[in-house]
């Protein structure tokens, strides 16, 4: 890590005269030029010195620090995700997430909502967000992804990075001048998958890097196996 200081001296005055250089004490008596700029230069490097051995990593150019404007925006995104365990069993849930998380997240996404054909979208909508966007299990009543993005954001489904059959749905998002790709990913416990799930997700991830977005983040719930090598 890079450290940038700014060192000066604020005991002493220095005042300009039309005619020469002097400089006073904090009580106001005038001291000889030589003597005194002997004595600042010497306290100066004395601190320089200090600041350079406890720092022990100075930049060469010392200055205030500018932040990359894709850095900061990035920065300024914020992501939640939880795991819902079904937004039907339970009204109280989707409550908690437009009054405990909306409008303190950026991006809410959630897994296992356990929505399927016959559930409307409108009834999970949210105020100031767009969405929600979703991606169901096929055939069953289980699983599944859902993701709310702020207004502050502009939102895109690529489901062209997605696998049949994969629990994983990729979102473009957009601020000005920046954009990121975001997955949201749900794995059974044990299911018919196994550890094809991680071989389609390689896959999926493989056409997120090859869309030349160079940002991209991956949430969800695993369920990783700590007992084989995809854990």
């Amino acid at each position: 890590m890079q450290y940038r200081v700014a060192i000066g001296v604020f005991n002493n005055s220095v005042h300009r005269s039309s005619k020469r250089f002097y400089l006073t004490s904090d009580d106001g008596g005038k001291w000889s030029d030589s003597l005194l700029l002997g004595k600042n230069i010497c306290y100066s490097i004395f601190i320089i010195g200090l600041l350079l051995s406890l720092c022990m990593d100075v930049h060469p150019n010392p200055g205030p620090v500018r932040l990359n404007s894709k850095k900061m925006q990035f920065k300024n995104i914020s992501f939640c995700h939880v795991n819902i365990a079904g937004l039907k069993s339970d009204p109280e849930r989707f409550n908690s997430i437009k009054l405990q998380l909306a409008g303190n997240y950026g991006v809410i996404t959630v897994s296992e909502t356990h929505l399927t054909n016959v559930d409307k979208s409108e009834d999970y909508k949210i105020p100031g967000y767009h969405g929600p966007y979703r991606l169901d299990r096929i055939g069953q009543v289980w699983g599944g992804v859902m993701a709310w993005v702020s207004n502050d954001i502009a939102p895109k489904r690529r489901s062209d990075l997605e696998c049949y059959g994969l629990e994983v749905m990729w979102m473009e998002l957009r601020t000005e001048n920046f954009k990121l790709l975001l997955a949201t990913a749900y794995k059974q416990p044990k299911g018919k998958l196994g550890d094809k799930f991680w071989s389609g997700l390689q896959d999926s991830f493989d056409l997120a890097k090859s869309s030349g977005i160079d940002h991209i983040v991956l949430t969800g719930d695993f369920n990783s196996d700590r007992q084989t090598d995809q854990a």
